[in-house]
């Protein structure tokens, strides 16, 4: 894909082999970054690395957006159960953002979770995090945000597929 900037990213499901372009990518991400993903601390590679391993294209979808060989965009979701509900979460290297490529993963990401039969996505994220409130709000999909403690809660309606400004790349690589 391209983006706005001209750059190209191959966007491709992770793998438990993507494991050292993880760490490389939580390695060289701005701190404060991380804060806002993880709405806290980073935790500690041995949890990354599991739940890289827990991906089973069904209830933890991981998708990777990859400049050579550097990761530099992470989107997923995850569920616990069969239900029409994940979480979603994505976090894009500092000098690739602003570039529209955390809206082209989020809506690949969308187009994936419909094929698993989930119709929302739920985020948490801290309520001054103005970059993920515009993002959500980029996949044109159906959106409710509200705040409370300093935090905010997004539901995203997936049922209708969006139509999107930009133009989508074609299919996403990998099993």
């Amino acid at each position: 894909m391209t983006v706005a900037d001209g750059r190209t990213a191959t966007l491709r499901r992770l793998r438990p082999s993507d494991a050292q372009a993880l760490l490389a990518a939580i390695d060289e991400a701005d701190p404060a970054d991380l804060r806002r993903r993880f709405m806290g601390s980073t935790p500690p590679a041995t949890f990354l690395l599991k739940r890289l391993a827990d991906i089973d294209a069904q209830h933890h979808v991981g998708l990777g957006a990859f400049d050579g060989q550097r990761l530099v965009g992470v989107a997923q979701f995850d569920r616990g159960d069969d239900r029409p509900t994940a979480e979603v979460a994505i976090e894009i290297a500092s000098d690739w953002q602003h570039t529209r490529l955390g809206t082209q993963m989020l809506l690949h990401l969308s187009d994936m979770a419909r094929e698993c039969g989930i119709t929302r996505f739920t985020a948490c994220f801290f309520a001054d995090n103005l970059g993920i409130q515009h993002l959500i709000r980029d996949i044109d999909g159906r959106v409710r945000i509200h705040y409370e403690a300093g935090e905010g809660f997004a539901e995203i309606h997936l049922d209708r597929a969006p139509e999107p400004t930009l133009t989508r790349a074609s299919g996403v690589t990998g099993q």
